[in-house]
């Protein structure tokens, strides 16, 4: 299915009144690649053999949106006040880097250019992105369609799936394996089609359910949790959108599709559900969450976090001061970091940059809220289910380091819904 080719028909299914779009599509097109080529699963091989750097990609994108801020308004009173709590919160983190322990060490720099550099960016190619969303929509969708492309060619290959047991990524390089943006790319268009399936009708709903189970299934064949377990929190949010009576009828229709297809596979010899289950390799990664010890160290470093945090009145206020986490668990190398933007924020930012996150937060729930009216357009469902999905995603992956792709999801879509009321 390509929301691309074809949105009147899915439109005119849904109810819902498309609206123009203020800038032109290319644009729209290179604020979206900005963010999310440098850090596609894809493309990071390439850059690698190429020796192309990261940065270098997003500027080429992000050079002519330059000419937005200073020749058009693309901010409004409605979204000026999400863009403020924004540029307050970074401004504090930044405060606190001056006086950090770890003051030119590996995670402070890591630190400090996602929160100077690339945070700003998100924000300016959130809003230039926001004036024509439903470009915007299809871009990401085609982004994340081409990454599961990839990973298809490679499985059909025989490339992907030859060790059953092993995680898997896009990565051509061994040293560097990306199966956590693998797996997060591939679950931008699984809540877009999620969003669709809830919301359409008719053959719309059918091929939209059918395509969100097939990459439910394939994000259980990467292996990484966090995605998939932020792509069952954002389709329950989608579900809570809907009436009741429209609730059990998705759900009859989804169970109904899944078993159909099941069934259809099973019937052809088409399916060996011994192999599949061994190859979802997810499951067995989510029961290790139950067992003893802590392999992935996530409880270590949320625990580790929440006592810096509250190691002393000082810290509890203001924080110990970004790139010091890891010098208060002993760890020195780079790459060290709580996994979790916000808890990562209280101990490095104190409880102020707590209070900051929370009015952005209370910000995204009210806007979240003006969802549940069935004449919302497709696009602000969509767009609202990926900045939930991102959010839940970086609770248990990156941190300050990474703050930059939540901060454009959730920033693309209050910048949006404030658009759609000018």
């Amino acid at each position: 299915m390509d929301l691309a080719t074809d949105s009147k028909p899915l439109q005119a299914r849904t109810g819902q009144v498309p609206r123009a779009g203020t800038i032109h599509p290319v644009f729209a097109f290179f604020a979206c690649a900005a963010v999310l080529l440098p850090a596609h699963p894809s493309l990071q091989s390439v850059f690698l053999a190429y020796g192309i750097p990261a940065p270098f990609v997003s500027a080429a994108f992000s050079v002519s949106l330059l000419y937005f801020p200073v020749t058009r308004r693309i901010l409004t009173r409605r979204n000026l006040g999400a863009l403020l709590l924004f540029l307050v919160y970074i401004s504090w983190l930044l405060a606190r880097a001056t006086l950090s322990p770890a003051l030119g060490l590996p995670n402070f720099i890591a630190s400090v250019r996602g929160t100077t550099a690339l945070v700003p960016l998100a924000l300016l190619c959130a809003a230039i992105a926001s004036q024509n969303p439903q470009f915007a929509t299809r871009t990401i969708f085609v982004f994340s369609l081409a990454s599961i492309t990839h990973f298809c060619v490679i499985a059909i290959s025989g490339g992907t799936l030859s060790t059953p047991s092993e995680l898997r990524s896009l990565s051509a390089d061994p040293e560097s394996q990306n199966y956590q943006s693998t797996s997060f790319y591939f679950g931008l268009a699984a809540v877009a089609m999620a969003s669709i399936a809830f919301r359409a009708r008719g053959p719309w709903a059918i091929f939209a359910t059918l395509g969100a189970l097939f990459i439910t299934a394939l994000m259980g064949v990467v292996g990484g949790r966090a995605a998939l377990i932020a792509l069952i929190a954002s389709a329950m949010w989608i579900a809570a959108t809907l009436s009741f009576r429209s609730l059990i009828r998705k759900a009859i229709f989804a169970s109904l599709a899944l078993t159909f297809v099941l069934f259809g596979a099973f019937l052809s010899d088409l399916l060996d559900f011994e192999e599949i289950l061994n190859r979802i390799i997810v499951i067995d990664r989510l029961l290790a969450l139950t067992e003893e010890g802590d392999s992935s160290q996530r409880i270590r470093l949320f625990g580790a976090a929440l006592s810096m945090w509250l190691d002393s009145p000082r810290n509890f206020l203001f924080g110990g001061g970004i790139g010091a986490f890891p010098n208060f668990i002993g760890e020195s190398n780079e790459g060290w970091y709580p996994h979790n933007f916000i808890l990562e924020s209280l101990a490095e930012g104190g409880l102020i940059a707590g209070v900051l996150i929370l009015l952005i937060g209370l910000h995204l729930t009210r806007e979240f809220a003006k969802l549940h009216s069935t004449h919302t357009a497709v696009e602000d469902v969509i767009l609202g289910a990926l900045a939930f999905y991102a959010t839940i995603a970086y609770q248990f992956i990156g941190g300050l380091q990474t703050l930059w792709m939540p901060t454009f999801f959730v920033a693309l879509f209050l910048f949006r819904s404030s658009q759609s009321k000018t």
